[in-house]
């Protein structure tokens, strides 16, 4: 067995019952299992492939280690599949799902899933809290449970054990669904494997009636799924016919007159991409009540009787409520974080709330232990979104902590402490002190007739004061935050700025033209210009909110926040007015969704500069999420002025995607050295471990984080050096981890499998940074055959002025005469692949295998006559002649690259120029407000002196 990979293979106990086999862990004892003499032990391998259905109909096989528990399997799963969070998702049981279908009638309904001997036992059994249930009731909670099609009884996979403890034979086929809705409010068109999911799911949820859906929007999903299912409105079918039950919930079905009606709606769809149809249904699922809810049927005591009634409970990723079972109005709600625990029982099931409400909350149910999973998974979640002080997110809005807590309700914090003396008392008076100017709380920076207050943080007290004192005034921040306080909340009056300055009338002169044709034609250029102002001033905007989050990621100030701030101040003024004169020259729709787009970015930079304001200390989450978000609406900003191609639009969500795989590696890689850091016995090797692991979650944070911000200008160089330095600090930190680890490795299997979730994230860094160098947009793409004439055409310069011995002067003909050979095929290639230009290629080809084969000839007397002068000079003669014939054949190829280089080069230098400018302007308004200030401060020394002497 040298040639299999040990890591594949363990110790297998073999019991009675297959669900009593266990695999034993590499780092425990026989004593731990109970091994005894005698007892059956197999070597056997861990791997096994796994059928997993999508809701979509399609089945991957994919290869697990059966024995890990389903937990660590649902990573394997959905990072497969190109899910990266992948707590939020679970594994159902295909064959026990259509088996209940079947028997539980409603015409096959996956969602009424009986377990009826569980119930009956549960039905015949006396005791529970309140008393014995009959049959007949019973009888109607089922009948409830059919009528309301709640998803309760779906057979999720338990998460704590293996497929082998829960009898999953490797014949059978699971389903893989969304349990757990937290993070779906970001699955849109740029994650299309989620939003198939997302989407198959809200489908059947509407036509089963999970959720109660008004009329016109029932109609309006109806012609989404239709346009999805079918594709465009077939014009040609005159006849075309839409069975509402395909479609429509059962209450609409039967009209004929809401078939026409989503008929009507799908003939206007026509031309809507199909991951855009998708991402619009489910954005209207969002915004029913029902969303996201799961619902349990249960029984409460009504207050002040002796009665039980039936209730609908559900839980979402906010909070638990009662549900009224016939309307499904909200009756009552109670938020997650007020939750302090909950007691499942095999017949009810209990919250307590703590401090928030007197007395506990009981149900009748046989589903307790479901509820109760349910909702810690939600708290799990919430746990590993949030923020804490030492360790942060894999990524803004997707990522995960690895640190666990308690949701409890929130205390009174003592913020000082003091004594009452005797005699003193409260006295009444004014809580605004007369002289006092304080900073605002969590708003922004005001000022009064453009003086600015915002820029300065602190207190100034003002009390009667002898004639010699001065005002002390208290310092919060250090010179530098204040300077950069002053900074970000200039720029967001910049962005006020920007916001009114899309509303103001476009400023064009237009020149008089003689014929219609010029006048398209300066119509065409000013098109062409503001488009690409736009486009530069956006990339440097999205470079400079990139380095905005690298570095305000440590504590200390770094003076390089502020210039990049500045950036965005000085560049977003000029985006909204090359917006608006664009938006002239477009049709009156296109220049609202341009404006619209324009105003959504603004509020983006906005959003983003408050959250970096040190001032309002907010969560690096919230940066990320903000960070993002201006990412998003610059994508919108671009495709509002030129619609992407379906290349391009897949070559920005692979970007993202590929971003998101490398934090999904970097979460196992983060799991993977919690497990080491758990079996460390020494505190101080075990806290290296931690912080290691927590600087490489948040370093993959911030690269997310900046990928989706340069996403939408990667073709950029600025972005492309930002997006390669957040790569740099993850590669480094996934180092350091790795240099920690193996000081606190106890076993070599723990090693190995951290060594290669390391790789795994190395891999997924390179095919991150490889794609974003492969932008349609980008010009300058080095072709094979301009590396090839090019290294003929260098080698057979450095040939000709070869002064050495006459070994290396053949050696590199050998090397001239393989690269020429290639070129000529490349020729021949491209021939068959271009026929308009087959003629000229061929020609191409055939001078320089011409040339090729005086070389070959040239080259082999050389090699037989070593240091013989006529030899060498006619193998040089070759050469240039090789070379002058490539030149020749290649010049037109030599001239568009060149173009091609020089186009780009003055882009850059276009790019260049304009960030000058924008700098140079915002030097001349500082410079003019200084000037102001000087002028203010020395009136208030001249009025203060002047008091002073009235005094």
């Amino acid at each position: 067995m040298t040639d299999t990979n040990a890591h594949e293979y363990g110790l297998f106990r073999i019991g009675n019952e297959p669900t009593k086999s266990i695999w034993m862990d590499n780092g425990r004892s026989f004593e731990h299992y109970l091994v005894r003499s005698k007892d059956e032990i197999e070597y056997k391998r861990k791997i096994r492939l796994l059928k997993v259905r999508m809701l979509d109909g399609a089945v991957k096989t994919i290869s697990v280690d059966e024995s890990q528990p389903v937990s660590q399997l649902m990573m394997t799963v959905c990072n497969k599949i190109g899910i990266s969070n992948y707590e939020e998702y679970s594994l159902v049981r295909d064959d026990i799902l259509m088996q209940n279908g079947r028997d539980g009638g409603g015409g096959g309904s996956t969602w009424n899933l009986k377990n009826q001997e569980n119930r009956a036992r549960s039905s015949d059994r006396g005791g529970g809290v309140y008393g014995t249930m009959r049959r007949k009731d019973e009888a109607k909670m089922e009948e409830l449970r059919k009528k309301l099609h709640t998803d309760e009884e779906l057979p999720w996979l338990d998460h704590q054990k293996t497929l082998r403890e829960q009898a999953i034979s490797e014949e059978e086929t699971l389903v893989l669904r969304r349990k757990y809705f937290f993070s779906d409010s970001n699955v849109d068109s740029r994650d299309p494997v989620q939003l198939n999911l997302l989407y198959v799911q809200c489908r059947d949820g509407i036509l089963r009636g999970l959720h109660p859906v008004e009329k016109e929007k029932a109609l309006e999903l109806g012609a989404l799924q239709s346009h999805i299912q079918y594709g465009d409105f077939p014009h040609d079918k005159p006849k075309f016919h839409l069975d509402g039950r395909d479609v429509l919930p059962k209450e609409y079905a039967k009209n004929k007159d809401n078939e026409k009606k989503v008929v009507a709606m799908y003939k206007e769809l026509s031309g809507t991409s199909e991951l855009d149809a998708k991402s619009k249904y489910v954005h209207l699922c969002r915004g029913l009540k029902t969303y996201g809810v799961t619902f349990f049927v249960v029984k409460e005591k009504l207050p002040g009787k002796n009665k039980l009634v039936p209730r609908l409970l559900g839980v979402n990723k906010e909070s638990v409520m009662r549900v009224d079972e016939k309307t499904k109005e909200i009756l009552k709600e109670w938020p997650l974080e007020q939750v302090r625990r909950w007691v499942p029982s095999p017949k009810c099931f209990t919250l307590d709330f703590g401090d928030y409400q007197d007395g506990y909350y009981s149900v009748q149910t046989t589903d307790g232990e479901k509820i109760a999973q349910l909702i810690q998974g939600y708290v799990d979640i919430i746990l590993k979104k949030k923020r804490t002080q030492d360790h942060q997110g894999i990524e803004g809005d997707e990522g995960s902590t690895m640190l666990e807590d308690m949701v409890a309700p929130a205390k009174a914090t003592l913020v000082a402490h003091g004594q009452i003396g005797n005699g003193q008392h409260a006295q009444d008076g004014l809580v605004a002190v007369r002289g006092v100017l304080r900073t605002p709380q969590g708003g922004q920076g005001y000022g009064i007739n453009g003086a600015q207050y915002g820029a300065v943080s602190g207190e100034i007290t003002s009390q009667e004061l002898a004639r010699a004192q001065r005002l002390r005034y208290q310092d919060m921040y250090q010179h530098p935050q204040r300077a950069l306080i002053g900074t970000i909340e200039a720029t967001i009056r910049t962005v006020e700025q920007a916001e009114e300055e899309l509303e103001a009338e476009p400023q064009i002169d237009i020149p008089r033209f003689n014929d219609d044709l010029s006048a398209n034609r300066w119509m065409e250029e000013q098109k062409a210009v503001n488009k690409e102002n736009v486009n530069e001033r956006l990339a440097a905007m999205g470079a400079a909110t990139a380095q905005v989050v690298q570095w305000t990621a440590v504590e200390e100030y770094d003076d390089r926040v502020g210039s990049a701030i500045a950036t965005i101040g000085s560049n977003l003024p000029d985006v909204s007015r090359n917006v608006r004169d664009l938006g002239a020259f477009m049709e009156r729709e296109e220049r609202g969704d341009l404006v619209q787009a324009t105003k959504l970015l603004c509020g983006a930079f906005g959003d983003f500069l408050t959250a970096v304001n040190p001032e309002q200390n907010e969560r690096r989450n919230k940066v990320f999420t903000a960070a993002g978000r201006v990412g998003e609406f610059s994508q919108q900003v671009i495709n509002s002025m030129d619609p992407p191609s379906q290349h391009q639009q897949q070559f920005d969500d692979y970007l993202v995607q590929r971003a998101k795989h490398v934090a999904t590696s970097t979460a196992q890689l983060v799991l993977c050295a919690k497990t080491i850091s758990a079996d460390c016995e020494e505190p101080q090797v075990q806290e290296r471990v931690i912080q290691s692991a927590t600087k490489c979650a948040f370093a993959t944070s911030q690269l997310v984080a900046c990928a989706r911000v340069v996403a939408p200008t990667i073709d950029n160089n600025a972005c492309q050096q930002q997006l390669t330095t957040a790569a740099t600090e993850v590669s480094q930190s996934v180092n350091n981890l790795l240099h920690d680890a193996e000081h606190a490795v106890y076993q070599q299997s723990s090693l190995t499998d951290i060594h290669e979730a390391a790789r795994q994230v190395t891999s997924a860094l390179d095919s991150l940074l490889e794609h974003a160098k492969c932008s349609p947009k980008t010009m300058t793409t080095r072709r094979e055959e301009e590396e090839m004439y090019n290294e003929v055409l260098r080698r057979t310069n450095r040939m000709v002025v070869h002064q050495g011995p006459s070994e290396d002067l053949t050696r590199e003909a050998r090397k001239v005469v393989r690269h020429s050979q290639l070129l000529t095929e490349q020729f021949q290639h491209e021939a068959h692949q271009r026929p308009e230009h087959r003629d000229r290629l061929l020609d191409a080809a055939a001078k320089v295998a011409h040339a090729t084969s005086e070389m070959i000839l040239a080259t082999e007397q050389a090699e037989s006559q070593p240091r013989h002068v006529e030899t060498e000079y006619a193998l040089r003669t070759a050469a240039e002649n090789l070379g002058k014939v490539t030149n020749e054949t290649t010049k037109e190829q030599q001239e568009q690259h060149i173009m091609q280089r020089l186009e780009q080069a003055a882009k850059q230098t276009a790019y260049d120029a304009t960030q000058t400018i924008s700098a140079a302007n915002s030097t001349k308004k500082k410079q003019q407000e200084h000037k102001r200030t000087e002028t203010t401060e020395q009136l208030l020394v001249d009025d203060s002196h002047t008091i002073l002497r009235i005094r």
